[in-house]
């Protein structure tokens, strides 16, 4: 597998998501669809999308309520690309979506690893895999949200950790979820007193 590979998987898992062509992220030019909740899709999804947004550097993806498709069809091609997540342009679709009792939720970025990319290695972190038998342990710890999902999802669970130790103390905690069959969500959490030494590149 190499960077390639991992870029068509996160686009054919996004175009399951998003009840579109994987080929739609990557064509020049926006493509607005109707949203629908397909087999496979990620395990969030519990049902059709009433407006979302995916970029993958080309070509803006909308897939939406059918009530919504013209006025988002307008709004993508005003402001394509990355500027279609500007602030200004947010309060206008939540100007929009306020008729139908919606509003602007969850925005976030998600990276697809590199796997031609080096690190450099924090020699002085200890590191501990976890297995996803183990991982309820580090539930008694209610301090690490961004990277474990301490068992609130029933859908989706924790399949594997990494925790990392500073003086025999825990610093950090990098977890996997199986959100799809495709692909694992990792999300990695340090504790404030231990950022900005390297930790999060360790483990």
């Amino acid at each position: 597998m190499d960077n390639k590979d991992i870029w068509r998987i996160g686009m054919e898992q996004s175009a399951i998501d998003f009840n579109c062509s994987a080929s739609d992220f990557i064509k020049r030019g926006n493509t607005v669809v109707i949203s629908g909740l397909n087999d496979g899709a990620k395990k969030c999804y519990k049902k059709p999308m009433f407006c979302d947004f995916a970029y993958y550097g080309n070509g803006l993806v909308a897939s939406v309520d059918e009530q919504i498709k013209e006025f988002i069809t307008k709004f993508i091609n005003k402001n394509s690309g990355f500027r279609s997540f500007d602030t200004p342009q947010l309060i206008i679709l939540n100007k929009e979506f306020e008729k139908y009792g919606k509003w602007v939720c969850h925005m976030a970025e998600f990276f697809l690893p590199d796997i031609e990319k080096q690190v450099t290695i924090n020699g002085n972190i200890d590191v501990k895999v976890l297995l996803e038998q183990d991982i309820p342990d580090l539930y008694n710890d209610d301090r690490f949200h961004m990277a474990l999902g301490y068992g609130n999802d029933i859908s989706k669970k924790d399949v594997l950790a990494v925790t990392g130790y500073v003086d025999g103390n825990i610093a950090g905690v990098a977890g996997a979820s199986n959100d799809c069959d495709t692909m694992w969500q990792i999300g990695i959490d340090v504790l404030p007193e231990y950022r900005k030494l390297g930790v999060a590149f360790k483990i």
